[in-house]
C-alpha cells in the first residue's frame, strides 16, 4: 500500500531513467530524448475508481504514460453488490484483469430469489442475476483489487491526497493545478490527455465544462449498500430476497463464498435532509415501522457494518463528453445510477474502448471523436431501461408495486424449474 505522495514531490515513485527522464521532461526542467518512449504521451487520469484504472490501463497498453492522481489519502477498499454484463466480462479480458476478478470463485450458482411481503410471506420471484442478458454477481472490490494490481505494476506515478485545483486550455496543451489536500500546496503541470473519472461529482467536470452544474438530474432516492455478517436468518447460503413496497425496498444478494451484500432503498423529495442526518437516522426513518423480521435484520446490520455506501442517486446527461483534450469517463460523465446495473461494465468497458481506439488512430482528436461516438451509442441503450429497472428495484406507487411483483413472481415460476434441474445437473457433474 502507497502512502500519501505530495505535489510538491517530484516523482512518487521511481523505478528506472525512463520514468525519471519523463517526469523531469514533463516538469520542464530536462527536456530528454529515451530510446522506444514518447516524450508527448503524457495523461492525467484523476480518480482511482474502476473507471479511473480501467482508463489508466487501457491508455498504457497503447504506449503513453499515465499520471494518476486520487483524492482520498489511500485507495478505498470494502465491497457490496456489482453485476457485471457480458460487456464488463468482455471488457475485462481486453483490458487483461479478467482472471483476477475471480468470477467463477465468487458469483453464486443456481441462486434463488426469494420476495417477502408486508405479512413476513415468502413468494418464489425473479431477481437481478436471472436478467436475461444473464450478469454475474462480484463484489466491487472484486473489481477494484484485480484492476488494481495491473495498476500498481504497470503506472509508475500515483499520487494521493492530490486534486486538480484548476485546468486551463491553451493552443500548445492543457495545463493542471494539482493541489496536495494535505498542504494546500500548489504546482502546474501539463499533459496531453486528461481523463477525469472523478464520479457523480467531478472536480473535473466542475473545472472544464459549463454544462456542470445542470447536467445531474436526481433521481429523489437514497441507497445504503453493505456488507452482512451472515446471511439473513432462515435463508440458504445462496438464497436473495427482496422486500419492496411503494417507495422503499430491501434486498440481499448472496455470493459463493463470500457473505451476502445487502442494499436498501428508499425514495425522498429531501436528499439534503437525508445526507445531513446521515445512514442510520435516514435508515430508522424509512424503514422503522417495517416489523418484516428480514429487514429488521437488515437494519441491525447495517449499523455495525464495518463498510457502507449511503448516498443519493442520480444521473449524469451532460452534452459533452469531451473539451478540446479533457475527457469525462464513468459516472463523471454518464452515470446510469445502481439501478442500471451497468455501473461497473460500462466503467471498465469505457476504458478499454478509449485505449484501443488511441493505440489504432494516430491522431488524438480523431481517436477521442471516434471513443465518445462508440460509448454514447452503448449508453444511449441503458438510458432507456434504467428508469424501468429503476421500478423494479423500488417501485414509486401502489399499482406499480403490484404490476412488478406479479410479473417478478410469474418470472420466477420459470425459472424454479431451470435452477432446480441445474443444481441436480451440477451434483451430478
Amino acid at each position: 500500500m502507497r502512502g500519501t505522495r505530495p505535489v510538491c514531490q517530484t516523482t512518487s515513485r521511481i523505478r528506472n531513467f525512463t520514468t525519471l527522464c519523463r517526469i523531469l521532461s514533463r516538469h520542464s526542467v530536462v527536456n530528454v530524448v529515451t530510446k522506444g518512449v514518447s516524450m508527448e504521451k503524457n495523461a492525467l487520469v484523476v480518480g482511482l475508481g474502476i473507471a479511473g484504472m480501467a482508463s489508466a490501463i487501457g491508455l498504457r497498453k497503447a504506449g503513453w504514460n499515465v499520471t494518476i492522481i486520487e483524492r482520498s489519502d489511500r485507495r478505498r477498499t470494502g465491497g457490496y453488490f456489482v453485476g457485471l454484463f457480458p460487456e464488463g466480462i468482455d471488457a475485462a479480458a481486453r483490458l487483461g484483469v479478467l482472471d483476477a476478478i475471480g468470477i467463477d470463485a465468487r458469483s453464486v450458482r443456481d441462486s434463488r430469489t426469494w420476495e417477502v411481503d408486508a405479512a413476513g410471506r415468502r413468494h418464489r420471484s425473479a431477481g437481478f442475476l436471472d436478467d436475461p442478458k444473464r450478469p454475474v454477481g462480484v463484489l466491487r472490490s472484486d473489481i477494484e483489487a484485480s484492476l488494481w494490481e495491473t495498476v500498481d505494476n504497470t503506472i509508475d506515478d500515483i499520487r494521493f491526497g492530490v486534486i486538480p485545483a484548476a485546468i486551463s486550455f491553451g493552443p500548445a496543451g492543457q495545463a493542471v493545478t494539482l493541489r496536495d489536500t494535505s498542504t494546500g500546496g500548489e504546482r502546474e503541470e501539463e499533459f496531453d490527455l486528461i481523463v477525469g473519472a472523478d464520479g457523480l461529482r467531478s472536480t473535473v467536470r466542475a473545472h472544464a465544462f459549463a454544462d456542470h452544474e445542470t447536467c445531474i438530474q436526481q433521481w429523489k432516492s437514497m441507497i445504503c449498500a453493505f456488507e452482512l455478517d451472515d446471511q439473513v436468518p432462515g435463508y440458504a447460503d445462496r438464497d436473495a430476497l427482496v422486500f419492496a413496497e411503494p417507495g422503499r425496498a430491501f434486498w440481499v444478494f448472496p455470493y459463493e463464498d463470500h457473505n451476502p451484500t445487502g442494499l436498501f432503498i428508499f425514495r425522498t423529495d429531501d436528499i439534503d435532509t437525508q445526507l445531513r442526518i446521515g445512514r442510520d437516522a435516514a435508515l430508522e426513518g424509512a424503514f422503522g415501522d417495517v416489523s418484516v423480521p428480514e429487514v429488521q435484520y437488515g437494519l441491525a446490520q447495517a449499523r455495525t457494518t464495518e463498510f457502507s455506501l449511503f448516498d443519493s442517486t442520480g444521473i449524469v446527461d451532460i452534452p459533452e463528453w469531451r473539451r478540446s483534450r479533457t475527457i469525462l469517463m464513468g459516472d463523471a460523465a454518464w452515470c446510469l445510477t445502481l439501478y442500471s446495473g451497468m455501473g461497473a461494465t460500462s466503467a471498465m468497458l469505457g476504458g478499454a474502448v478509449l485505449g484501443e481506439w488511441v493505440a489504432r488512430e494516430s491522431d488524438l482528436d480523431r481517436a477521442l471523436t471516434g471513443w465518445e461516438q462508440e460509448m454514447r451509442a452503448f449508453i444511449r441503450r441503458q438510458r432507456l431501461i434504467a428508469r424501468i429497472k429503476y421500478e423494479i428495484f423500488v417501485p414509486s406507487n401502489r399499482f406499480r408495486a403490484v404490476l412488478r411483483s406479479g410479473m417478478l413472481r410469474a418470472a420466477g415460476r420459470t425459472v424454479a424449474p431451470i435452477a432446480a434441474r441445474n443444481r441436480v445437473r451440477n451434483a451430478l457433474s
